[in-house]
């Protein structure tokens, strides 16, 4: 049984460990995470790319639950973003954004 990582699995993996260093740094240096500072735009640039790229990634032939969860973030990356620019919601982004 072959183990070896593919291509798209080694581009995966490697923007998601940059996505993982990038999001601790984030929390141990504001305790937030935000697209401000070159840090935020490096976790999500690296976030968007791992997510996309597992939609790439079919290890058991079809569309499976990790596909979910790859564009349930994009979803959520996308909405964060939308929420800490734009005030849409007015009085309660206070609740949903952290500044």
């Amino acid at each position: 049984m072959n183990m070896a990582l593919s291509l798209t699995g080694i581009f995966h993996t490697v923007f998601g460990i940059v996505a993982l260093i990038s999001g601790f740094i984030m929390l141990w240096q504001n305790k937030q995470i935000s697209y401000a500072p070159l840090t935020g735009k490096v976790y999500l640039v690296a976030t968007v790319v791992t997510a996309a790229s597992s939609l790439a990634i079919f290890k058991h032939g079809s569309f499976h639950v990790a596909h979910i969860l790859g564009i349930l973030t994009l979803l959520a990356v996308f909405a964060g973003l939308l929420t800490e620019k734009i005030k849409i919601f007015k009085t309660w982004n206070k609740y949903i954004v952290n500044h």
